[in-house]
C-alpha cells in the first residue's frame, strides 16, 4: 500500500525513514510543500529514485510537506497516476489503499478517478 507523510514546518524527516519508504514503494512520489500563504509547491515523478526525493526534500525541509510515496495497486506506473492530483488551485488530493469505483478510462488508478470525478462533479471542471 502507498504511503503517506505528513512532516509539520518545524519538524525533521529521518532520511533514513525516507529512504525506506522509497525502496517499498518505487512507483512515483509526489512532494506537496506548503511554501507561503496560500502558495503550494509540488514536485512529482513517476518512478522513486531516493537521490531525486531527497533533493526534493532538502529543499522543501522548512516548510510544511506532505510526501506520497506509490506502490501500484491499480493503474499504470506513469506521471498521470502520481499523487498528489490536483483539484483545484487550493486543493490538492493523495490518497492510500484501494477504492471501490468504477475506472472507466482504463490505465488510469482508482485515485485518478476520484480526483477527476470530484472535479466534474463539485467544480464544473473536466480534465483528462
Amino acid at each position: 500500500m502507498c504511503l503517506i507523510i505528513h512532516k509539520p514546518k518545524d519538524a525533521k524527516l529521518d532520511l533514513e525513514l525516507l529512504h525506506s519508504a522509497s525502496q517499498y514503494n518505487p512507483h512515483g512520489y509526489g512532494l506537496m510543500a506548503f511554501t507561503g500563504p496560500q502558495k503550494i509547491s509540488v514536485i512529482r515523478d513517476q518512478y522513486t529514485h531516493f537521490e531525486a526525493l531527497r533533493r526534493a526534500y532538502v529543499h522543501f525541509a522548512k516548510h510544511e510537506c506532505v510526501i506520497h510515496l506509490r506502490l501500484r495497486t491499480r493503474g499504470h506506473i506513469n506521471y498521470a497516476n502520481t499523487h498528489p492530483f490536483r483539484v483545484s488551485n487550493a486543493i490538492y488530493m493523495a490518497h492510500n489503499g484501494t477504492l471501490d469505483i468504477n475506472c472507466r478510462i482504463p490505465g488510469r488508478s482508482d485515485s485518478w478517478h476520484m480526483a477527476n470525478d470530484l472535479l466534474q462533479l463539485y467544480c464544473g471542471i473536466t480534465r483528462i
